[in-house]
């Protein structure tokens, strides 16, 4: 469950300029100067990892806040062998709750319709919307798996040693950690339902949660470009490349997956529908 145990095999570099600090006891790299006193610990500083001794809850939000307002200190992580299987765990748990919200809403919006006497026109309104409606969830699942993935292609650069591009590659999937917050963006949704449509408070409510959305795109965005202006220090048109290449690639798996994917599955089923 944990990656924290140091293994023969286990290189340990500094995660500032890269000097072997195997066998060292002092508290900076001779190299650099950087505090390496938590590195030679000979535990991960990843929260996630721990999480039979810290629990599922604790270790993971611990995790989303490191890799949401703390990159610097998650980046000590690179110091000693990263788990890709734990960054992939954390990925897929973290695509969980930025999707159950949009789950939630769906719910919440029937709950919202059906209040009062259900009639048989609402229920075949319903059906006809269970193929829109389901293939709206899975673009968005797809976007999810899709996008949370992008970064990691770069993440290994060719200048880098062999054992930092895999370091790098397994927390590349740490940057979506931002993601799993859209809970609150999706409450504010929530709770316009439940106001009038002239009130203010939908109004204010509509416009929480597009700044919320905002901010949270950006957090992700600038998780992802800080890391990589760390991996390549002083090559400002590389990370100019990534930071155009990144949010292009996550438009384009957008386009195709919550929008083509579910236009496709509307035009297939209202080409079965005129046959029958």
């Amino acid at each position: 469950m944990s990656d924290a145990s140091p293994h023969p095999t286990d290189e340990l570099f500094c995660p500032q300029c890269d000097y072997s600090l195997r066998g060292l006891s002092s508290e900076r790299c001779p190299e650099c100067g950087f505090a390496i006193g938590e590195v030679l610990a000979g535990e991960s500083v990843i929260p996630w990892v721990h999480r039979t001794s810290l629990g599922f809850w604790r270790a993971y939000w611990r995790t989303v806040w490191l890799a949401t307002f703390r990159q610097r200190r998650l980046r000590n992580a690179m110091a000693r062998s990263v788990s890709f299987a734990e960054s992939q765990k954390f990925r897929w748990t973290t695509i969980l709750f930025a999707y159950l919200p949009l789950l939630l809403v769906t719910g919440v919006g029937y709950a919202v319709w059906w209040r009062g006497e259900i009639t048989e026109s609402m229920l075949a309104d319903a059906l006809r919307l269970v193929w829109p409606v389901a293939s709206i969830h899975v673009g968005y699942a797809l976007f999810l798996a899709a996008a949370t993935g992008v970064p990691s292609y770069f993440f290994h650069p060719k200048d880098l040693t062999l054992a930092k591009q895999n370091r790098a590659i397994a927390m590349s999937y740490y940057t979506c950690g931002p993601l799993a917050t859209l809970i609150a963006p999706m409450l504010a949704v929530i709770l316009s339902g439940f106001v009038s449509w002239q009130s203010l408070w939908r109004s204010a409510l509509i416009t929480i949660t597009m700044s919320l959305t905002v901010l949270q795109a950006f957090a992700w965005y600038f998780n992802v470009i800080d890391w990589v202006r760390w991996l390549m220090p002083g090559r400002v048109l590389r990370t100019t490349i990534v930071g155009v290449a990144v949010p292009t690639l996550w438009f384009i798996v957008a386009w195709f997956t919550v929008v083509g994917f579910p236009l496709g599955v509307v035009y297939v089923a209202l080409v079965v529908s005129s046959f029958g």
